[in-house]
């Protein structure tokens, strides 16, 4: 017997199921405030392009391109092509750029939603000149120079090489050049240096060429925050835009407000004796009776395994120690000696719970990881509620 089934039809909103006690809370009124922030610390005539890739680095990228674009951003910076897209299909019209290269079967895409590629190579720039002649329109563009970075665009002893094929593409404008500042975040910036200084003399060349450059762009956040003077006419602001530092070397004392909060609830409380071995692999051992306290926040929600017997949660306003492995779908917390924690009660992962607070980047610390990483895995995998919209 066959039992033919009726085709069930998936929405994308259906494929990732979250649970209800576990938000991810986007301060959209801090988002604006590190704006303005960032914008009064550079010189007049350099502008913000926000970074908004990979969801926005957890934080949701349509409903933080919104505000941002409210705020006065003037272009946005994603990495690959159907992000764009996506901004696009959700009314934000400013420029787009793509940082990370694109497909040539994604070039049709391009031109149709008006995006703004960082070509990495002459091949790339020829091909999105070809589609532009197909459809009788004239593309935009940025050339990518690799000044040390090593990973993508041009290698910049061939910059003018790769400029001069460029120049007789009729159907292809350059607007600008950037690069990629591979050690800005540490405390020694002579190597940054020595990359500003390639790619100061690769825009003069440029310029030497006719090429008229209007959207120049080489700072990221850490540049933007220590060396402001790093920015011609654009720069990109990713991880300070959410109101973090891209690193403890750098200097800076922005004003910056996290944007990112995480909460949870206490699943169940329970009494152990000593001797009671917690979590797989019994990697903590009680030392004598002990309250602990269940969390339904596990990897599966973001929060890494390297956490496990490293890292801490806020319950009743104090910070309490993470007890055996991080499992899928659950933690465990000491609550030994902080009475009256039952179930229901809220726990928050990252965020201020009276005096106390975790940060995203003290996380990061104790996983031996980046901020950048725990907000893009935490934002993306548990339900966001936003505020100050």
């Amino acid at each position: 017997m066959i039992i033919r089934q009726t085709p069930v039809e998936i929405h994308p909103e259906d494929t990732l199921i979250h649970v209800p006690e576990n938000i991810v809370t986007i301060n959209l009124d801090h988002l604006a405030h590190n704006y303005h922030v960032i914008e009064r610390h550079l010189s007049r005539t350099a502008r913000v392009m926000p970074v908004v890739k990979a969801d926005a680095y957890g934080h949701g990228a349509v409903g933080v391109a919104r505000r941002l674009v409210a705020e006065g951003a003037e272009a946005l910076a994603l990495a690959r092509v159907p992000e764009a897209v996506e901004l696009r299909q959700a009314g934000i019209t400013v420029p787009l750029f793509v940082l990370g290269g694109v497909w040539p079967e994604e070039m049709g895409l391009l031109l149709e939603h008006a995006l703004v590629p960082m070509l990495l190579d002459l091949d790339m720039a020829r091909a999105l000149a070809a589609q532009a002649a197909a459809r009788h329109a004239k593309a935009e563009a940025v050339l990518k120079i690799d000044t040390g970075m090593g990973r993508l665009g041009v290698f910049w002893e061939r910059a003018e090489e790769v400029l001069s094929g460029i120049k007789s593409l009729e159907t292809l404008e350059l607007i600008g050049l950037t690069t990629h500042l591979t050690q800005a975040d540490k405390a020694d910036k002579a190597f940054t240096r020595v990359q500003a200084g390639r790619f100061i003399d690769i825009c003069r060349a440029a310029e030497g060429l006719g090429f008229t450059l209007t959207h120049n762009n080489i700072a990221n956040s850490a540049a933007v925050v220590d060396l402001p003077e790093l920015a011609p006419d654009y720069c990109r602001t990713g991880i300070i835009t959410y109101g973090l530092l891209p690193s403890d070397e750098v200097a800076g004392d922005l004003d910056l407000r996290p944007v990112m909060g995480f909460t949870s609830r206490v699943m169940q409380v329970k009494e152990v004796p000593a001797g009671t071995g917690v979590s797989y692999h019994q990697t903590w051992i009680a030392e004598g009776p002990t309250t602990l306290a269940a969390v339904p926040v596990g990897y599966c929600h973001g929060y890494l395994r390297s956490l496990s017997n490293q890292g801490r949660m806020l319950v009743h306003g104090q910070s309490r120690p993470i007890r055996g492995r991080v499992c899928m779908n659950a933690t465990m917390i000491d609550v030994t000696d902080l009475p009256g924690v039952k179930a229901g009660d809220e726990v928050t992962v990252i965020g201020d719970q009276g005096a106390a607070k975790i940060t995203a980047t003290d996380l990061a610390t104790r996983a031996g990881t980046i901020n950048y990483e725990i907000t893009c895995l935490i934002g993306t995998l548990n339900q966001r509620q936003y505020v100050g919209q």
